[in-house]
């Protein structure tokens, strides 16, 4: 069969040899001069590689394609087909013909006797098998009970809506006529009043109860949507157990407690990507642009779209905003505020308001003593060389859904630390979609450090010297720092496995050795 270059998916049971359990997605791509050519062979499968070889044949994927084709082939069946030795767990490479790149996108299971030699830190992949699995009804109510608590407590705390309140009063005094920007505290961009317009159509009860279940949704949504870049089911155990340990970390309590608008970008966020991952880059670019023309938190990830070399998606990411934001802000009078009032009052700390919430590298120092052009140089050089290990990461190819979580993970961080504010509710928007990378050999967050950087936001947890309220950004900070130091250390090391030569253009062909979000 001649695909013309797009090669389809199929099922072919033990198409390779052995007996296979499970599911496995195997990926192939042709090399410049090749074709991957052939048919069903009839009668039994050839024997499986002999255990411990390295050149054990395995049976070419039934397609003819056109070369620099990609394509995918699923396989089922029990497994103790046995692994050449010196080959990792899933996302390795595996001996194949030599006219095809092979790579594993699930992990497949040794047999027994043979020895795992998956990455250091990547730990057993029956593990991350484990977790793609169906979680049982226990748990799911456990993960309702403690969402439930969390709604309560935020609903029934003093502070509830804080920060939303903030947005209403310049819907209001837009509505009134009068510019919204003379609220000192609204902070976001011009369309973003506009957002906050339908909230002044239910009453101020009626607010208080919504906001916190609000906030829920679109953290979890955004877990959700993380989950779909890597082929988790929402109804994984992975994903059950995320929603439990949410729970427990107080950047997720807080933005859903003061009610504040970070919630919708932990979604929007995984909301791009996917579409990314999913090689549509233009819908991507839209939904980015959307969300940046209320609140530019998300801006840095437009040097993604660079990365990639999708310049068209890059130009609708930069139009689409500045056109949003230019019609709204004809909407209301004097709309210029942002800019003479509103933005040289945040990037200058917010008046010393936000300073002991604010944990970006400049704040700190400056509250440690530090000259303020000091602090501020160690900020913008910290963010510097984060945008740097990015594009490191970028080159570095491997999983495209991988690749692009972790590549936008190092761009936020940047921002997290070189620029103010940096709030502990802005960690959720790099957390969510990393979590959900676990499943994926090589990610950064399989390593235990990671998570350790995590333990400081553990509600209730006391730590030495940095557990005032005023205090609580160096926690934070330190949590950013370990973070960006897990992902630096990927960055800047070995390969991943069927990851791209460095300099390797970031085609089409690269794109599509993932795996599919609706597996």
């Amino acid at each position: 069969m001649d695909t013309g270059g797009e090669l389809t998916s199929e099922t072919i049971d033990n198409a390779f040899g052995g007996r296979c359990g499970g599911t496995y997605q195997y990926n192939f791509r042709c090399k410049p001069g090749h074709h991957i050519m052939g048919r069903s062979r009839p009668g039994r499968p050839p024997p499986p590689p002999e255990r411990g070889s390295r050149s054990g044949a395995l049976t070419a994927p039934q397609f003819t394609g056109a070369p620099g084709a990609t394509g995918k082939v699923a396989r089922r069946g029990p497994c103790d087909l046995a692994r050449p030795t010196g080959h990792g767990a899933g996302g390795s490479r595996v001996a194949a013909p030599a006219d095809i790149d092979t790579e594993w996108t699930r992990p497949m299971r040794s047999a027994p006797g043979t020895r795992r030699s998956a990455g250091a830190g990547d730990g057993d992949p029956r593990l991350f098998d484990w977790l793609r699995g169906r979680a049982p009804l226990a748990l799911v109510a456990a993960a309702v009970a403690l969402l439930a608590n969390v709604y309560y407590q935020a609903r029934h705390s003093g502070n509830v809506g804080l920060d939303n309140e903030w947005v209403i009063k310049a819907a209001d005094v837009f509505n009134h006529g009068r510019p919204p920007y003379e609220e000192e505290r609204f902070l976001y961009l011009p369309p973003g009043v506009l957002a906050g317009v339908p909230w002044l159509w239910f009453s101020l009860k009626t607010r208080l109860d919504l906001l916190p279940f609000v906030g829920i949704a679109f953290v979890l949504t955004g877990w959700i949507l993380s989950l779909r870049i890597f082929g988790v089911s929402a109804r994984s155990r992975l994903a059950v157990l995320g929603a439990i340990a949410l729970c427990f970390l107080e950047p997720f309590t807080n933005v859903v407690q003061i009610g504040n608008w970070t919630s919708g970008y932990v979604m929007a966020l995984p909301a791009v990507l996917l579409l990314a991952a999913n090689r549509r880059w233009t819908a991507a670019a839209v939904v980015f642009g959307v969300a940046i023309s209320i609140k530019p938190i998300l801006a840095p990830v437009v040097l993604v779209f660079l990365m990639a070399r999708q310049f068209k998606a890059f130009a609708v990411a930069i139009v689409v905003p500045a056109v949003i934001a230019v019609a709204a802000g004809a909407m209301m009078p004097q709309p210029t505020l942002f800019l003479t009032k509103t933005l040289p009052y945040l990037l200058g700390g917010q008046g010393g308001f936000a300073a002991p919430f604010d944990a970006s590298v400049s704040n700190v120092l400056t509250r440690l003593g530090l000259p303020e052009g000091v602090a501020g140089a160690a900020g913008l050089a910290a963010a510097a060389l984060m945008i740097v290990l990015a594009w490191l990461r970028w080159r570095r190819g491997g999983h495209e859904g991988l690749r692009l979580v972790e590549t936008s993970a190092m761009l936020m961080l940047a921002a997290f630390l070189g620029t103010k504010p940096s709030f502990d509710h802005y960690t959720l928007i790099v957390l969510v979609p990393m979590a959900a990378a676990v499943v994926v050999p090589g990610a950064a967050s399989r390593s235990p450090w990671f998570w350790i950087g995590y333990v400081p936001m553990v509600n209730g947890l006391t730590l030495p010297f940095v557990s005032a309220w005023n205090t609580y950004n160096y926690r934070v900070l330190g949590t950013n720092l370990v973070s960006a130091a897990t992902l630096a250390s990927r960055a800047v090391g070995r390969r991943p496995a069927g990851a791209a030569p460095a300099g390797a253009a970031p085609g089409r062909t690269q794109e599509r050795q993932r795996t599919p979000s609706g597996v």
